[in-house]
Parts: C-alpha cells; structure tokens; sequence
C-alpha cells in the first residue's frame, strides 16, 4: 500500500499531467470538438457557399471515435430547403492506424432529405454551388499543397480506408426541373442504400444495395459487388412497376405525342469493369416487359398506341465487342392506330417528322469501335390489332387488321438468312399469309410464299366512290404466289389469283349494276427488272353487267362516272415510264355463262332486252407481238334468238388493224319496236331477223358492211316520236322484200375512227337512214337494180300530143318495169291516166279537122287533082264555119305573095291558100275537156293492158290512178308512175 503511495507521490506531476490531459482531452472531444465542428460547418456554408445550416446537436465520443450529427438543416439565403438529414453515425476504429489503415466501423444516415433543381442546360444547383464555392475561395497559398503528400513514393497511398458497413436509410429526393416549358417536379422516397466490407485497397470487394421508391408504387432496386481498385461493379438491377408518365412530364414538350399510361419492368445483370483503358460492358440475362401502354396524338380521340405488351427475354449486350443479343422479343396484344387526314397526312410519318432532332450531326463512330452487331433469336407480334383510317376519300376508310407474326435469326450481319412468318386477319374478311426468308445486308432478299384466302373487297368502297356512284356490295380475292426480290431482280411473282363473288350496285338505280361468280388468273409470272407481266390463261364465269339509258339518252355508266379534277402535268419520271411500258402476255381468255341486260329508256316505247349463256374464248395476245387477238364468242338474245361473235383485232392498237363480226340470229323484231317507233314512228307487228355486223378497221379508216336479213316483216301502228324521220316504211318494206317475204339489206359504215367527234351509233344509224331513205326517193333506181339494170330506171313513159298508143320502146320500158315489180309483191304500181291540155288540145284539134277533111274527100271526084279536092272540102268547111275573112281575101293574100311572068297574071298558092284555110279550121275546131279526159284514159288503159298481157303482176299490184291534167315536157305528155305497199 504504501509502495503504491509512495509511486503515486512520486509521480504525481505525471499523474496530475496526465489527468488534466485526460480531462481536457475529454472535455475537448465531447464538447469543444462539437461545437468548433458546428461552428466551422456553419461559418464554411455561410462564407463559401452563401448557405445557412442550423445542427440540432453533434455529439462525439473521443475514446470510441463514435459521431453522431442529429437534425441538419441547410437552406439557401432565401431560406429555401437545400439538404437535410435526421441523424447521421460514424464509428471509427482508430486501432487500425498503425496498419496505415482508416477502419469504420459503420456509418448510418437517416432521414436524408435532398433538394436539386435544374433551371437551364447548364445550370442546376449543383452548379450554383460550385460556382459560388470558386467566387469564394481563398488566395492560394505560395507553396500549394500537392495531392501526392498524401502516396509514398512507391505510389501507393499512405492510408487504406476500409468501411465495414455503411446504412442509408429513408432518404428522399426532390428533383425540380425548370427547363420543359411545364416544369417538371418529382420525389424518390424512400432512398435506402447499403454498402458493406468496402476498402480502397487493391482487390477488395464490396457488396452494395440500392432501393428506391419511386411514384406510383415504382422501385428500383440495385444490388451486387463493387471493386474501388481495379474499378468494377457487378450485380442485378430491378425496375418495377415503372411508370412511363414520370419521365414524360420531363420530356412531354419535346415529344409529338401525349402518354396516358405505361408501366414497364426491367431486370438485369450488369457486370462493368471500368480499370482498362477501355471499359469492358457485359449486361446479360435482361428481361423488359412494357404493358398498359396508352399513347395519343394531340388532336385525336383514338389511342395511338392502347393495352398490348412488349416483353424482351434473355437480352445481352457486350462492350466493346458492341453486340446486343436478345433470345425473344414479343409484342402481344397491343392495338394501333393508323391514320391518313383530308390534307394527305399519315399520322405515323407526322410522328417520326416531329420528334426532336439533334442541332449537329452525329459524331462519326470511332475507329476502335466495332460496327454495331444486333441477334435476336426470334421476333414475334401476337394478336396485334391495327385500325387504318383514311379520311381523305368522302366517305373515310375503316379498316382493322388483326396481324401474328414472327422473324428467326433476325441479325444485321450480312447475309444473314431470317425466317419468317405471317397471319393477318381482316376485319371485314379474308386472311393474308407469308412464310419466307429475309435477308437484310448487304442487300435486302425476300423470298417468300404467300397467300390470300377470300379477301374482302368491300373496304374499297370509299375509294371506288370517289369515281363512281356506285356501291361495292360484295367480292373477294383469293390469291397463292412465291415471291422473290433478290440483286438480279428487285420482284419476281410466281402465282395464280381469283376474283370471285364481285357484285357492285348502281347507286342511283338501286340496281345490280355488274357482277361475276368467279375471275380467275392462272399462272402468273411478273418480273420487275425486265417490266414483263404473263398470264397462261383468265376464265370469266357468269359475268353480268347492266347497261341503262335514260330519257335523255345518257347511259348508267356517263351517269355514275363522277367529275374529276383536271390532271396535272406528268412528270419527268411518269414520262419516262411511259416510254417503257411493261410487256404484257395472255395466254388464253375463256367466258362462261355471261349475260347482260339491256334498257333504253329514251325511247317512246321503253325497250328492255337481255343476252344470256354467252360463251367462248379470246385468243391469247401480248404487247411484244402483231399477232391480233381472236373471238369467238356464242349466247342467247331474247328468248329464242341467238349472238356470235368472231374476228380479230389487236387490243393495244384497235384502230390500226381490226376485224370485228357481230352475228345476230333469230331476233324478234317486235321487241325493237322502240327502235323503229324513234326512227321511223311505227310499231313492228311481227317479223324475225338476222342481223351481221362486220366492223374492218383499217389504219384508222372504218369500213363496215352490216347485213341485215328480215323475214316475215309486218309494220304496225303509228306512233308519234318527235325525233322520227319521214320516211315512207311501208314502201320501204314493200320495196325491200323479195316474193318471199325476206329483205336483205346491206348497209356500208365508214369513217375515221381516230377523229375524236367521231361516233359508232350515230354513223350505223345514219347509215341506215340514209339506205332507206335513197331507196324510197328513188324506189325505180332500185327496181331497175334488180334486174341488173344499167339503163335509166323505168319511173316514167312519154307521149306524143294528143296519142294513146304504145311505142316499141315504150314496151320494152313496161316490160322491164313488171320484171322488176314480179320480185316484189307488196308493191303496188300506181298508173296516172295523163294529158297536157295545152299540146293536147291542139293535137285533137287537128285530128278532128284532118278526119272532116278525110270525110268531105270521100264526096268529091276521086279523078280530080288532091289539092283541087282538099281545096273544095276546106272552102265548104271554112264557109259552113261561118270564119272570117271572106275567101276572096285569103286569096288575094297568097295571090300577092306569089311572082308572076310578066306576060302572065297572078294565080292562086294553092299549098298556102289550104294551108290557110286548114289553120283557121283547126283554130275554130272545139275539144271539150271530155276529150281530153278520154285521151288521158285511153293512155292509162293502154299501159294497163299492155302489163296485164304479160301475165306477171297481180291485179293488186296495178292501180288506175286519177284522170289529172299535167305540163308539157318537150312536147310531150309525161305518164309519171308512182309506188306503194299493199
């Protein structure tokens, strides 16, 4: 006991020392220490960085090395919250010092509350802080402190800092971001984060842990190792239930479409190794599933993007080998929306057009880098739905497609073969299909067989109205091809194709307007590079179409055809295209059971007819060859009559070379009554026809020959049409019909069928009106015809004054004229009963007066002189007359006309006195119009009988027409014959 007082005495300085040093020491770290370390913290933020900081308390234990920092509060000088923390705790074990190592223990912080926020691209409050903290700084002292008094010489550093455990619990995050033009805020709470067995030392690996809870129940997890030397980081990150709205507030102005919703989930494997003077990357096993997805375009009602989900499997990506490898990647369920406006917008090239693009261009890829490499074992779309809208037609387009399909192998290397498949499904019917190969460097190939299984036409409606106002009721198409684009060719198609059940409507009429049960194409082969399309054969079945004319005489199809606007000027690549046109080849075209129906309602009798079960084939042609194509071509008209159609022409250059025969069998002509009541304003009773129509077209000159044979022809009644011609048909009829009851009628068509006022109708019809009509103008012309007469025609007989009868000549005028009528029976021959009363009269008159004369000659002396005797008749006559002048004056005046002998007197003229006497007779002689009349009946009877006596008319076909005064023509009386039907 006193050995220990005596040492404590004895060392009582050193105790006493030692004691106070404890005593300061303790009092320094657990009270001095704290409040010098709040005091610097405070004067450090106030004085550097403009902060002010207020420390609810700071405790620190000097023989643990224990620190606790409880209650921070730092703001801004305009007392806006910076950063805040609950407590933060240090423990650190000073024994490891003298092994140049900084051990802590532990450092847990809670309750971290951070600020930060971003006013422009290069100013946040990071940057202000920083900034201020230069503006701040102290003059620099003359002899700098080096960064390397703290590594020996060998380069190492003097002391390793080995952290046991550091805990981050329930921090937050609020982020202001000022630089959108909607400022964007957020808040990450709660932060926990855990690093353990972390050291600066070479090799030394921590492990760290990273969660954070973001919005709407999001979290993000990052867990694994971490190396300080050589620097590296490994483990897994886990991102669920993020929601795409919360960085779409940031970047919602610069992107052309509005997000509703979207949740996506990430997890990965990263390993980094930073050391090299290359990082090397190696994120594997990643898996992204993006669902909920909802995205419009501002303006639109209809979801861009709706529900669907997009799942990644297996993802891997190396650098710097630059190389992303993905096992699969599905979308599934997803609906899209595609839209093209009234202004010719798509919605989705708008989209691309609008996103925000870079003010420089991209930086050239280094050197070292290698060219990206992508590999994704399969790509697939699930029951994705696609909805088209084309608003530009008058009536939108709405289409919805139901797509499933999947690509093997998918690489960008080169020659690259990928395998793919195909389904879309049709909303309104009909299924699409592709299985192939794709290649997409160095050159894009496809070779690819495909489908089309009962395709509905009926989306084509709105586009089809735009042109026509028609309506497309029905139809599909049907299609099997191999497709193949390659380096020799940029397509080829291989395949056959099926139109079937079309029918489109006439709008107007509410009417089938055409139709066909089946349009098949077999065996197509088309090949872009050499323009070259070839068909072995086309088979048309029961094809119907529906031709109307109105009141007006425009058809249905001038009808529905809509106005178009005027066609801009083709461009230089139109232009070119047209000068090298694709080759085109048919083998063969067959028609089964076609049939068409047939109105004209510009009639003043509406006529309906229709044209059934036709039949046949057109001949192969194609655009490499004058080979001109053949029809042949057979069907029924109306209910027994029959059409057949052959020829030839060229389909590429139908004027130039054409020969067209249209046959028309057994017609039953009362059924064209509406035709001829329009032309001529008479019915048909009854009758049959056949019709030939033969259209030669030769260099642009039409030449057609139409032949008309009418049998049993019988008109009817009138009808009043106020675009009838005056035409006499009954005489036509009667003209034109043989003694058995047929008419056949050629009828010529010519024309420039180039010239564009030129019309096929119009000329076939006045063709006809103009065959008729020379026929019944000139009915004699054509009687004389039939004879094969090259003489006038016999239309008249002339005779002489006051003569009855017939000439030889004009025999033989008559004879030819009842040769002629012996051919056509329904003619009746009108015989006039003529006479000239002026040449006539004087002609009876000095008949009359010569049979006086004959009369009186008889009762004078047959052995006296003639003109003695015709002198004494005349005298008695002209005294008996009661004529004046006296005879002895008529004397005297052919007595003076006459030279005497001198030696002699002057005697009678006695010619010129009986010539005298005679004239003045004649002059005196009375005829009665009674005369004149039996003359003209003596001339009709003459030709009458002189007809009959040949036995070769009937009685119905002579007329005794009217006694009636006509005019001289030379001298002579004209017997003018007339024409008409019985």
């Amino acid at each position: 006991m006193s050995s220990v007082k005596t040492f404590l005495f004895r060392h009582r300085r050193l105790i006493i020392s030692l004691l106070s040093l404890s005593v300061i020491y303790t009092l320094a770290g657990f009270y001095l220490l704290p409040w010098l370390a709040e005091k610097q913290l405070k004067n450090t933020l106030a004085q550097r960085l403009h902060l002010q900081a207020q420390v609810q308390e700071i405790r620190f234990n000097p023989y643990t090395f224990e620190l606790s920092v409880t209650g921070l509060d730092i703001k801004t000088k305009e007392n806006e919250p910076l950063a805040a923390w609950e407590s933060v705790y240090i423990n650190v074990d000073p024994s490891q010092l003298v092994k140049r190592n900084i051990l802590i223990r532990n450092i847990d912080i809670d309750g971290v509350n951070l600020y930060f926020e971003r006013d422009s691209d290069t100013e946040n409050t990071l940057t202000k802080l920083a900034t201020t903290w230069q503006e701040t700084a102290p003059e620099p002292d003359a002899e700098p402190t080096s960064t390397e008094q703290a590594v020996s010489e060998e380069g190492e550093p003097l002391f390793n800092v080995v952290l046991d455990t550091l805990s981050f619990e329930e921090g937050q995050l609020h982020y202001v971001d000022n630089v959108p033009a909607e400022t964007f805020k957020t808040e990450l709470s709660p932060i926990n984060f855990q690093l353990k067995n972390f050291s600066t030392k070479a090799g030394e690996t921590a492990n760290t842990r990273l969660a954070i809870a973001l919005e709407d129940k999001a979290n993000l997890t990052i867990a694994g190792d971490f190396s300080l030397s050589p620097l590296s980081l490994s483990g897994q990150l886990t991102l669920s239930q993020f929601n795409l709205q919360t960085p779409y507030r940031y970047f919602k102005a610069q992107l052309p479409v509005e997000l509703k919703q979207g949740v996506v989930d990430i997890k990965l494997d990263y390993d980094l190794n930073l050391a090299g003077e290359q990082p090397n990357v190696d994120i594997n096993n990643t898996t992204i599933q993006l669902s909920k997805l909802d995205v419009y375009q501002p303006g639109i009602t209809k979801a861009l993007i709706t529900d669907g989900q997009l799942n990644v499997e297996n993802g891997h990506y190396q650098y710097p080998e630059n190389q992303l490898t993905m096992d699969n990647v599905v979308v599934s369920n997803a609906k899209l929306a595609a839209l093209h406006n009234k202004q010719g917008e798509i919605n989705w090239l708008q989209l691309i057009e609008a996103l925000p693009k870079s003010d420089t261009e991209e930086t050239a890829s280094s050197e070292e880098t290698p060219a990206f490499k992508l590999a994704i074992a399969e790509v697939e779309l699930k029951d994705v739905a696609l909805s088209i809208e084309d608003q530009q037609p008058e009536l939108a387009s709405n289409m919805t497609l139901n797509v499933a399909a999947s690509l093997k192998n998918l690489s960008l290397a080169d020659n690259q073969k990928m395998p793919f498949t195909s389904r879309i499904k049709v909303g309104s019917g009909g299924e699409l299909s592709a299985d192939g190969e794709l290649q997409l460097f160095p050159v894009l190939m496809v070779t690819a067989d495909t489908k089309v299984d009962q395709l509905s036409l009926k989306p084509l409606q709105p586009y089809i109205h735009e042109y026509a106002y028609v309506s497309l009721q029905d139809g599909q198409i049907s299609a099997n091809a191999s497709l193949k684009s390659n380096t020799d060719d940029a397509l080829l198609v291989k395949g056959d194709l099926a139109l079937s059940s079309l029918q489109i409507d006439n709008q107007n009429l509410k009417e089938k307007l055409f139709s066909l049960e089946k349009l098949s194409v077999n065996t197509i082969d088309f090949s872009l590079k050499n323009k070259d399309l070839a068909i072995s054969d086309i088979e048309v079945n029961k094809l119907y179409s529906r031709i109307f004319i109105n009141q007006e005489g425009v058809t249905n199809l001038r009808m529905l055809l809509k106005e178009q606007p005027t066609k801009t000027t083709a461009t230089t690549a139109e232009t070119k295209a047209k000068d090298d046109p694709y080759k085109v080849s048919i083998g063969q075209v067959s028609i089964k059971d076609a049939s068409s129906r047939f109105t004209d309602e510009s009639l003043p009798i509406v006529f309906d007819t229709q044209m059934r079960s036709l039949d046949g084939e057109i001949s192969g042609f194609s655009t490499q060859s004058d080979q001109a194509v053949e029809l042949n071509l057979e069907g029924q008209v109306q209910e027994f009559g029959m059409v057949e159609i052959k020829g030839s022409l060229a389909p590429f250059n139908i004027t130039e070379k054409s020969n067209v025969v249209l046959s028309f069998s057994n017609l039953d002509l009362p059924a064209m009554s509406p035709y001829t009541i329009k032309f001529a304003g008479r019915k048909i009773a009854d009758g049959r026809a056949d019709v030939k129509l033969n259209y030669a077209i030769q260099d642009g000159s039409l030449n057609a020959n139409n032949s008309l044979v009418i049998r049993d022809i019988r008109l009817g009644e009138r009808v009043e049409s106020p675009n009838a011609v005056d035409l006499p048909l009954d005489l036509a009829v009667a003209l034109l019909k043989n003694s058995d009851g047929v008419i056949d009628l050629s009828i010529p068509v010519t024309g420039d069928v180039n010239n564009p006022q030129f019309e096929m109708g119009p000329a076939i019809r006045k063709a006809i009106f103009n065959a008729i009509r020379n026929i019944v103008t000139s009915p004699f012309r054509f009687l004389a015809n039939l004879i094969g007469g090259d003489d006038q025609p016999v239309s008249d007989i002339r005779f002489a004054a006051g003569r009855a009868e017939l000439t030889p000549p004009q025999k033989e005028a008559l004879l030819k004229l009842t040769e002629a009528l012996a051919q056509r029976p329904q003619l009746t021959l009108e015989i006039p009963a003529p006479y000239a009363e002026s040449i006539d009269r004087q002609q009876l008159q000095l008949k009359a007066v010569e049979e006086d004369i004959e009369t009186g000659l008889k009762q004078t002396d047959a052995e006296q002189q003639l003109l003695e005797r015709r002198k004494t008749v005349l005298e008695r006559l002209y005294t008996e007359q009661a004529i004046s002048p006296d005879l002895s004056v008529l004397k005297l005046e052919v007595m003076a006309k006459n030279t005497a002998a001198d030696d002699q007197d002057p005697s009678i003229d006695l010619l010129a006195y009986n010539s005298k006497l005679k004239i003045a007779l004649v002059a005196k002689k009375t005829v009665s119009e009674a005369d004149l009349k039996q003359l003209a009946q003596a001339r009709q009877d003459a030709v009458m009988a002189y007809i009959k006596q040949q036995a070769k008319l009937s009685d119905a076909q002579l007329y005794a027409d009217a006694i009636s005064a006509v005019d001289a023509k030379d001298e002579e009386v004209v017997m003018r014959f007339d024409l008409r039907s019985q």
